[in-house]
């Protein structure tokens, strides 16, 4: 079985630990106490004036962002060392990935595991809803594609400990465990999902340059455009590109001109149109030059794909109309959060030590902090009502300027409506302030 554990807020430090020892051992809370601990080390080593002029922490921040040095502390409780791998002496003693058991591998704010279980490579990247299996042949190539990324890619050496499910152990976690067989599955159908993404914003990328020329779209299938087997694109990218092609018959056309009996507009010509979309979806593929998109273009005529694939073509048709309503709904809300809220009372702060009241610290942008009692009946509102008080009186925040508030362990944004005790907000919590 394989543990993976999907990208929640910034705590990709803390999903890469945990994939590596395959089991929830850490929390977020245990790298933030391990990181604590470093500030209070190294600002033992400063003097008074550079205690003072101190920043923030080095080792981590209210995102869940955790530093290398963390990591590597999280690790020594099982004996476990981090070397990069352009470290020379590690070079000099004749580095071989395919010999190792497992990397760590960083790039700005982002880490994943990648480690064998039971002799079989698989990357481990929070990104992926599941497992990606790796083959040896692949691992080093793919580790050299991850460093001309800017990738820092450090090697884990140690006895990496045996996974619980492995010994019957029940853990609880935000993971999942996985079988390898599934793991490859769920992989190969996000793939899949990607895929029809980039297609569909190729397809609407077209509809929008369409209606902007004054415009329209219109394909038809023509079974001579098909490749010969064997030949470039006669694969699963043909069904893709016949898919693109079935699905945008399905659609109206869309700020449709004048047109003539051959079936041209007064805008772009509908093959011009369907090109850039072609060529949009191309990006790594090359579709436009392997379905003959280019010569259907310049003679200004239609398209040639087989419609053979129609459950993917409905399919892709139907997650468009989805998205073009998800557009829909998004603008609705952005009109309705742009009118002016509601005033909101702040009602007067409550007596210390009475029932159901909450001491409430926020951390401001500046850098500052301010901090109130409410009692634990109140809406996030009030809070967000009484800091944006605060900060006009201070010159911090213009009007016209929205407050929003968030938790800090895990990252979580506060909905206005909530009231404190079911947002999770409970005596001395620290909040973070944030302007829009």
């Amino acid at each position: 079985m394989l543990y993976h554990e999907k990208q929640i807020a910034a705590l990709c430090g803390v999903h890469c630990i945990n994939t590596l020892l395959q089991g929830p051992y850490f929390s977020e809370l245990d790298l933030a106490q391990i990181g604590h601990e470093l500030d209070q080390l190294e600002r033992q080593m400063l003097d008074a004036e550079a205690q003072a002029a101190a920043g923030p922490s080095s080792n981590l921040d209210e995102s869940g962002m955790f530093s290398i040095q963390v990591l590597t502390k999280a690790l020594q409780v099982w004996q476990l060392t981090l070397t990069p791998t352009d470290n020379q002496e590690l070079r000099q003693a004749g580095f071989d990935a395919q010999q190792e058991q497992a990397f760590i591998c960083n790039l700005q704010e982002h880490w994943f595991a990648i480690r064998q279980v039971e002799g079989e490579w698989w990357n481990f990247n929070s990104l992926y809803p599941a497992p990606e299996h790796l083959s040896a042949f692949y691992l080093t190539a793919y580790l050299d594609s991850l460093k001309q990324q800017g990738y820092t890619i450090f090697v884990v050496r140690g006895v990496l400990p045996g996974s619980p499910a492995a010994t019957g152990a029940e853990m609880d976690g935000p993971g999942k465990w996985w079988d390898p067989e599934e793991a490859r599955a769920a992989h190969k159908e996000a793939q899949s999902s990607r895929q029809m993404g980039r297609a569909r914003n190729a397809m609407e990328d077209a509809f929008s340059r369409a209606a902007a020329g004054g415009g329209a779209i219109t394909l038809r299938s023509a079974a001579n455009k098909r490749p010969a087997a064997g030949q470039p694109g006669d694969d699963e990218d043909a069904d893709l590109a016949a898919a693109i092609a079935a699905s945008m018959q399905d659609y109206p056309a869309v700020g449709a001109g004048p047109s003539n009996a051959h079936g041209s507009s007064a805008g772009p010509s509908y093959a011009a149109v369907a090109r850039q979309a072609a060529d949009a979806a191309a990006g790594d593929v090359g579709l436009a030059q392997q379905h003959g998109m280019a010569d259907a273009a310049d003679a200004g005529g239609d398209f040639g794909f087989e419609d053979d694939d129609p459950e993917l073509a409905a399919a892709l048709a139907a997650s468009l109309e989805e998205h073009q309503q998800s557009q829909q709904q998004q603008e609705q809300q952005q009109e309705q959060q742009q009118e002016q809220p509601a005033a909101v009372d702040v009602p007067e702060e409550p007596d210390e030590g009475a029932e159901g009241v909450v001491t409430v610290a926020f951390r401001l942008p500046s850098g500052g902090r301010l901090s109130r009692r409410f009692s634990s009946k109140d809406s996030v509102a009030v809070l967000q009502a009484w800091v944006a008080q605060q900060l006009l009186q201070a010159g911090e925040m213009k009007k016209g300027q929205a407050v929003s508030l968030s938790t800090q362990f895990p990252k979580k944004q506060l909905q206005p409506e909530q009231e404190l005790c079911a947002a999770g907000v409970e005596d001395r919590s620290m909040l973070s302030v944030q302007l829009s």
